[in-house]
């Protein structure tokens, strides 16, 4: 049987080859980086495990048969984590509707059930779809937010097909390595290692060898560019997939008695406009400071860029892993500095220039993110 090769040894490469060698095929990968895993990569940390890129998975019989067959050990979402929050006027809300809104909201999604206009129509964005099923409200502070979490794009741009089309659903059981994801990668390589699989890392793939049979498991625009002479027609359809680049962070806090415990926080977009408002008149709430880039605001709102900085201090040890952003696709541990609310910062001066995580470098504290890394014990989101 002739070798297959496939091209990236990120989680995609890895259960390819996993699966071909279930099947008895000799496969070779290739990796431009050095190691396997791709962006998945685990960190231990004195305070606790932090994850570079993806945290979990949906658990499924295909992840389990997988976990089963490389000996991991999975590690459940305990209850607690699966209530999710949104910003609604400064305050972290399990439902963010009033009661006019979320009976409006439901009058429309039973007429639109009874008339059979649920199923979305050809070309129709995400946004599109929940106006016109659930309402602006319901679309503005619970689907948007939500699908923000975990497409990190905006409704108006999101396919509502793609997103509701199928009948999936978006949520289910969170299952994890015990020790971290970059546990199943290391598992995946050495079992693959024992079934004759060779690897060939820090080999960058240019063109494709057409003369064997080749998987691509890379990123769209790389899988573009490879078969941009063989297929060309294919290739174009790839490059058109946007792609959204994310930077985690990950903090470590003390436990204190008012924390919220749950999956995470969301804030939805145009949440830092409010706040802006909020800022002047000093009422910025502990969770948006969280969620808006201190240098933004500063930028806007010098005189009151102090304000930012209230945050309660990190755990122990929790220095900063880089002082600026690494590569996309890893994170750093942000810790968060006392500092007095009252002194304003000076433009040009040292104090200036630094944000509330004490950093040099004022462009690696924004923070719009659609959710944040892991948390400790267990995903509690502190606030």
């Amino acid at each position: 049987m002739r070798e297959v090769q496939v091209i990236g040894a990120g989680l995609s490469g890895l259960a390819t080859a996993w699966y071909l060698t279930d099947a008895s095929v000799p496969v070779h990968v290739i990796e431009a980086r050095p190691r396997p895993g791709g962006l998945l990569e685990t960190c231990h940390e004195a305070e606790g495990l932090v994850e570079r890129a993806a945290q979990a998975f949906t658990w499924t019989r295909q992840v389990r048969e997988l976990f089963e067959a490389v000996g991991v050990q999975p590690c459940f979402a305990q209850p607690q984590s699966r209530r999710r929050y949104i910003v609604r006027d400064a305050k972290p809300r399990r439902w963010p509707l009033s009661p006019v809104e979320s009976a409006a909201a439901a009058a429309r999604l039973a007429s639109a059930w009874a008339g059979r206009r649920m199923r979305p129509r050809d070309g129709e964005t995400v946004a599109s779809w929940g106006r016109r099923v659930v309402g602006v409200a319901a679309t503005t502070w619970l689907i948007a937010p939500a699908l923000q979490g975990v497409y990190a794009s905006s409704p108006d741009v999101l396919s509502a097909r793609a997103v509701f089309g199928s009948g999936r659903r978006l949520r289910g059981v969170l299952a994890a390595p015990v020790g971290g994801m970059g546990e199943l990668v290391d598992r995946l390589h050495t079992r693959l290692s024992a079934r004759g699989v060779t690897f060939e890392f820090g080999q960058p793939v240019d063109r494709i060898d057409s003369s064997a049979p080749v998987v691509v498991c890379t990123d769209a625009p790389a899988a573009s560019r490879l078969l941009a002479p063989q297929a060309a027609g294919v290739a174009r359809a790839i490059a058109r997939i946007r792609q959204v680049a994310l930077r985690p962070v990950t903090a470590f806090f003390e436990p204190k008695a008012g924390d919220l415990c749950g999956f995470g926080v969301l804030f939805p977009r145009g949440t830092r406009r409010g706040a802006r408002r909020r800022v002047r008149r000093g009422r910025l709430s502990r969770a948006e400071r969280a969620a808006i880039g201190d240098l933004d605001l500063r930028r806007r709102v010098p005189r009151y860029g102090a304000r930012l900085s209230g945050s309660r201090a990190p755990a122990a040890g929790g220095r900063p892993a880089d002082p600026h952003w690494p590569r996309p696709g890893s994170s750093g541990r942000v810790p968060v500095a006392r500092a007095s609310p009252r002194a304003p910062l000076r433009r040009g001066s040292a104090d200036g220039a630094r944000g509330p995580c004490g950093l040099a470098d004022p462009c690696c504290h924004r923070r719009e993110l659609p959710r944040t890394t892991r948390r400790v014990r267990p995903r509690r989101v502190g606030l």
